[in-house]
């Protein structure tokens, strides 16, 4: 499977918008935020359904969550910046996955994958929010709070068996 490749697309797509910068050592996330990196989009893998399309061809539709990281949410500071920056970072990562001519996230040959965002998959958010980082399983974390938003979409991949 191409999780691993389409999630550096998706992030290579994220790093485009305007005020995201790659974060210095993108090795280290899942394990920890560094304030530095801030903000930062990861994009994590959620359920897929997977068809043999035939004999010699596979699809998949997968969804993604791609939680973007704004500021701290600590203690209370920073809140009027925290959501006016998380404002303006929605509407351009909206804008900027929903490119009706860009939506493409991976093509090496053997692998296509498309971010699909129609009446069928459609893109949601979350609108501004706190976010845990690590996020949290289920119920009360514990852990820190940044004022972000989460995208929700579907790529669909097509690939060749080899």
């Amino acid at each position: 499977m191409t999780v691993e490749l389409v999630r550096k697309g998706i992030m290579d797509k994220a790093v485009t918008v305007q005020g995201i910068e790659p974060p210095a050592d993108e090795d280290r996330y899942p394990a920890s935020l560094a304030a530095a990196d801030l903000p930062v989009p990861i994009a994590w893998p959620e359920e897929a359904e997977n068809k043999q399309q035939s004999h010699a061809s596979n699809m998949s539709l997968r969804t993604w969550r791609l939680a973007v990281y704004v500021m701290s949410a600590e203690h209370g500071e920073g809140i009027d910046e925290g959501w006016q920056l998380a404002t303006d970072l929605l509407h351009r990562f909206i804008d900027t996955f929903l490119d009706t001519d860009n939506r493409q996230v991976l093509n090496d040959g053997t692998y296509i994958a498309d971010i699909q965002a129609s009446n069928e998959f459609p893109m949601t958010d979350t609108g501004l929010t706190q976010l845990a980082y690590p996020p949290p399983a289920t119920g009360s974390d514990g852990y820190p709070h940044y004022f972000g938003f989460e995208l929700r979409f579907t790529v669909k991949e097509y690939w060749v068996q080899t």
